[in-house]
């Protein structure tokens, strides 16, 4: 029998708030996972990436003791993430052309890889900023 994939006219997409600290900075953005089929499949996915996220920052607050100063202040570079919120949200079909969600792996590695995700979001918007400007002087 031929298998058969089901494809959602309404897809799914999971919202992952995530706060990024490296040393003097803090950012914060949503990064938009998807597209699910299901509800039940979004939930699922978003479970466990919240689940694992929160495995790892245990370990880095583990860390943390050892990389700040008597006086509070690091004294290694760092680079954190944290998971602040996740949210399930329907949207419609057209998302899936456009090119604006990360397509989900397995939620174990997109936890690893969040930092990695939330940092090259920041790195767009501020292309994207800096083209504005160019683009708002050039034509003054």
């Amino acid at each position: 029998m031929a298998e058969s994939t089901v494809v959602a006219l309404r897809p799914y997409v999971v919202t992952v708030d995530v706060t990024t600290e490296l040393y003097l900075i803090t950012m914060d953005v949503t990064l938009c996972f998807g597209p699910f089929n299901t509800l039940e499949a979004a939930n699922e996915w978003s479970l466990v990436l919240e689940r694992e996220h929160k495995l790892i920052e245990v370990r880095e607050a583990k860390e943390d003791t050892e990389a700040f100063g008597e006086c509070g202040i690091s004294t290694k570079p760092f680079f954190r993430a944290y998971v602040c919120g996740t949210d399930v949200i329907q949207v419609g079909a057209d998302v899936r052309t456009k090119g604006g969600l990360i397509l989900p792996s397995a939620a174990v590695i997109d936890a690893h890889q969040i930092r990695v995700y939330a940092l090259r979001a920041h790195q767009e918007a501020i292309t994207a900023a800096f083209r504005f400007l160019d683009d708002a002087k050039d034509n003054t």
